[in-house]
């Protein structure tokens, strides 16, 4: 009963995700003419039990657990991209309409404290990144937080 409890009180409360066939936004395909794609990429299965939230200007954009990538769109203009575990790791951006752009989520592990730097990353590496990876869709968050939706879009930083 009691292992009954303590998993019930690990699996609620956090972040659920599904694994969809097919992404439901291509890492490599083309972003519509008057937005850009932003993905985010976590090749590691240190801290694989670990979610990351992140947030592009504040905004929740999705989240990676294990070795997974999500992409979003994103509109022109500065994006600053936040990753959370222990701490808040960023990276600024300046998004030009129907380009794309690789963040690698990597993962640090010093004694207990598990935090997600982020560092650009040309397309010949995100290729190699994402083939490790499973995309993943964010479908629950904790604290009544709204869920971001299949194909986010996040507003450039006004």
């Amino acid at each position: 009963m009691r292992v009954l409890a303590i998993a019930l009180l690990v699996g609620c409360g956090g972040y659920g995700f599904v694994e969809p066939k097919t992404p439901p936004i291509q890492p490599f395909a083309a972003p519509p003419s008057d937005l850009a794609q932003i993905c985010v990429l976590r090749p590691h299965i240190l801290a694989g039990a670990v979610t990351f939230a992140v947030r592009d200007n504040g905004k929740l954009v999705g989240a990676t657990r294990g070795a997974s990538y999500f992409c979003y769109f994103a509109m022109p203009g500065t994006h600053q991209i936040t990753s959370e575990g222990d701490s808040v790791e960023g990276a600024t951006v300046t998004i030009v309409a129907g380009s794309r752009y690789y963040v690698h989520q990597r993962v640090k592990n010093v004694m207990g404290w598990v935090t997600s730097p982020l560092e650009w990353v040309p397309e010949s590496e995100a290729r190699t990144m994402i083939a490790k990876c499973d995309y993943r869709v964010v479908t629950e968050v904790p604290g009544g937080e709204a869920r971001p939706p299949v194909n986010p879009v996040a507003a450039a930083a006004k």
